[in-house]
């Protein structure tokens, strides 16, 4: 029984194969038939069934690098009168990411992604005929694609090698200008 004002809160850690696929929070109960997933619901919910929501965080891939940007996690949608459906059609792209250190390097592998927004009004004066099925719809499909990411940070020994050049390049013109005054 949907009472008014009501909310969900949802928290969790999907592992999907990697192919297409979706994830949804909808108005109803879901039922299989004949391998689809069918939304069964009284029409007179409908007016009942706000789909505002805000998504806190959403990533795919066990680690993140510095300066990731996850498009969706902080966004937020509010629907101010009737419902809507939200449809996130995400693209996700795998992503190495390496960080040379001063002794060693730190390879991880993640996903980055991209996403568009799609909004319908679900809005109906005939409560029997809507237009689209009250939710918000995440989709998303894989890149075949691979970003290498990599950052270099210099070694102990580079950076001694480079003090070392320096001060010999200076030694060495400060000899060669005492010369040239001198003569």
């Amino acid at each position: 029984e949907a009472k008014e004002g009501e909310g969900c809160l949802l928290e969790g850690k999907l592992h999907v194969n990697k192919v297409k696929g979706n994830f949804h929070v909808a108005l109803g109960r879901s039922v299989n038939y004949k391998g689809r997933v069918i939304h069964q619901f009284q029409p007179e919910m409908l007016s009942k069934y706000n789909t505002s929501h805000k998504v806190n965080h959403l990533s795919f891939g066990e680690y993140s690098f510095p300066s990731q940007h996850n498009p969706l996690s902080g966004v937020e949608r509010i629907v101010r009168e009737n419902t809507a459906t939200y449809r996130y059609e995400i693209k996700v792209i795998t992503t190495t990411y390496a960080e040379n250190g001063w002794f060693f390097t730190k390879l991880r592998r993640t996903h980055q992604y991209t996403s568009t927004e799609t909004i319908v009004s679900v809005s109906s004066q005939d409560s029997k005929h809507i237009k689209d099925l009250p939710g918000t719809f995440f989709t998303y499909s894989l890149s075949p694609f691979l970003i290498q990411r990599s950052v270099h940070h210099e070694t102990v020994f580079e950076f001694v090698t480079q003090l070392c050049a320096i001060i010999g390049g200076v030694v060495s013109l400060s000899k060669l200008a005492s010369l040239i005054v001198r003569t």
